[in-house]
């Protein structure tokens, strides 16, 4: 690619994040890394006692992550689909300039397929492993990362836990607000009584089913019993077997 493609390429404006010691990152993600820094070299050498080792170990925790993440489903978070949004919008920002300009490179694709890619980005799958697959997974990664030291590997594994928090000191928790948790209680309590109400409903609603089986049962009952006794009604009239024929039949047999 050319100079002039490379300049073309980079934004005119540029966002730069700058750490109260005078260090600049071109992302804010690098930038509270770099704050982070100390406090986690400092929760790591409580580990490690070993201030070469913690060094270490911060600067391959993303190859850690992934080595304990095998065999695990990965999800795309809010955070992830929200950066793969915002590099879209600039490449499409970056398409429509270089379109004005005439420029041959325009990520046509990305403009004409922007939300396909971004709804349906998914990390790759991962094929699923027995607990004891996984562990042997995970040991085997560990042993390459350690260069074969299995006594550095075993070390790390016993450790695992009390690293992944210390990789984690100097990041700011969000502390959440009482108005937060108690719109969360409320959401929860309304949804609960919603749960109940269509509960109540579809019981009276079986209920009041039932009760009218047992009604048109019983109504088909007093139907069919009324049908039968208008046909025997019926039958009597056209044999002449009622009260009246019956006296003037004895009478003429006593003539």
């Amino acid at each position: 690619m050319s100079s002039t493609t490379n300049q073309a390429l980079k934004p005119a404006i540029a966002t730069i994040f700058q750490t109260p010691d005078g260090a600049t990152y071109s992302t804010k993600a690098e930038a509270e890394a770099h704050m982070a820094k100390p406090k986690v070299l400092e929760a790591l050498n409580a580990i490690t006692s070993k201030a070469s080792l913690s060094e270490w170990l911060l600067s391959v925790k993303d190859r850690l992550r992934e080595i304990y993440d095998t065999g695990v489903i990965r999800r795309v978070t809010n955070k992830e689909k929200g950066a793969l949004e915002k590099d879209l919008k600039a490449l499409v920002e970056l398409s429509a300039a270089q379109k004005a300009a005439n420029h041959p490179i325009q990520f046509p694709f990305i403009n004409e397929h922007f939300d396909a890619i971004l709804s349906s980005f998914r990390w790759p799958a991962v094929p699923r492993l027995k607990p004891e697959e996984r562990q042997v997974a995970i040991r085997n990664s560990l042993m390459a990362l350690c260069d074969g030291d299995a006594d550095l590997a075993d070390w790390i594994h016993t450790n695992n836990q009390g690293i992944t928090e210390a990789f984690k000191a100097g990041t700011p928790k969000r502390e959440v607000s009482q108005k937060a948790i108690d719109a969360l209680a409320a959401y929860q309590a309304e949804r609960k009584a919603k749960a109940a109400a269509a509960a109540v409903a579809a019981a009276t609603a079986i209920v009041g089913t039932a009760e009218a089986m047992a009604a048109a049962n019983e109504s088909a009952e007093l139907l069919g019993d009324a049908l039968q006794s208008d046909a025997t009604s019926d039958l009597d009239d056209e044999v002449g077997l009622d009260d009246t024929g019956s006296d003037e039949l004895e009478h003429e047999q006593e003539e």
